[in-house]
């Protein structure tokens, strides 16, 4: 969730492509940047997402992540076919795969194909039983769909049963208030948004530091807004309880066709 892009659902052009992009804080620190891509395209959906470590986080450790969903859509479902995601942490690799049974995805009787390197090998954490990923979805297909809910005049709600490769957990969205945003150096946006409330509820496969792992961790909250004319509904904030402070993320950078607003010293990096 540090970052999704999302396109009209009636694009066909690239001037109606939206691009966004995120820097994330705890406390005062700036620790990641993300950016993300996505295609809407009839019946088929593709996100790529790309995220590294920023700041004084990239003293302690470097981290970097892409991650890819492709699926399609079926009366307004979105349903993945498969996730991928490549990353490194502290010099080692890390990879992702998953392949959902069929085509339909989501909602099938059949459990999720998945392929994790390195693999849990039960110190840190346990693996997710196989049958704990029956009618699970992957965390971009499950934010994209609040997203594209929003774009559709809809409302940010919603229940999921989300599998990423190492953590299955249950996501749930309800609607908040209207909020005014006050503008800071680090968004290009301010102004009334919506709240959408996140509660994440533990299954399996986190790390064993926390022992009590089934109990609802603090919810998040994003606030979703159109940041200029002729862009849908997007992530502009979110912030959430990491246990090291709070998590702030803010909106840099949207481009629409030839039109970009981002935050003073952008295109410098």
């Amino acid at each position: 969730m540090l970052a999704v892009l999302i396109a009209s659902p009636a694009a066909k052009a690239a001037e109606d492509t939206v691009r966004l992009a995120y820097d994330a804080y705890i406390g005062p620190f700036y620790v990641v940047s993300a950016e993300a891509d996505l295609e809407l395209s009839g019946d088929r959906y593709k996100v790529v997402t790309r995220a590294k470590s920023q700041g004084m986080a990239s003293w302690f450790f470097e981290w970097r992540s892409e991650a890819r969903t492709e699926g399609g859509r079926i009366a307004g479902t979105l349903r993945p076919r498969r996730h991928e995601v490549d990353g490194q942490w502290r010099g080692k690799l890390r990879k992702v795969r998953l392949a959902y049974p069929d085509s339909t995805g989501i909602g099938d009787s059949g459990t999720v194909e998945f392929d994790v390197s390195p693999p849990p090998d039960g110190t840190e954490r346990d693996p997710v039983p196989p049958p704990l990923t029956k009618g699970t979805i992957d965390p971009l297909s499950a934010t994209l769909t609040v997203l594209l809910r929003m774009a559709e005049g809809g409302r940010c709600d919603g229940a999921f049963r989300v599998f990423d490769g190492r953590r299955r957990y249950d996501m749930s969205v309800s609607p908040g208030e209207q909020s005014v945003l006050p503008r800071l150096h680090s968004s290009v946006f301010a102004g009334s948004a919506r709240r959408c409330n996140f509660q994440l509820k533990r299954i399996a496969g986190f790390w064993k530091k926390r022992t009590d792992f089934r109990r609802p961790v603090t919810a998040p909250t994003l606030w979703v807004a159109s940041p200029m004319a002729q862009v849908p509904p997007v992530p502009v904030r979110f912030t959430a309880d990491t246990g090291f402070g709070e998590l702030r993320i803010h909106l840099v950078r949207v481009q629409r066709g030839k039109k970009v607003i981002a935050v003073e010293g952008f295109a410098a990096r």
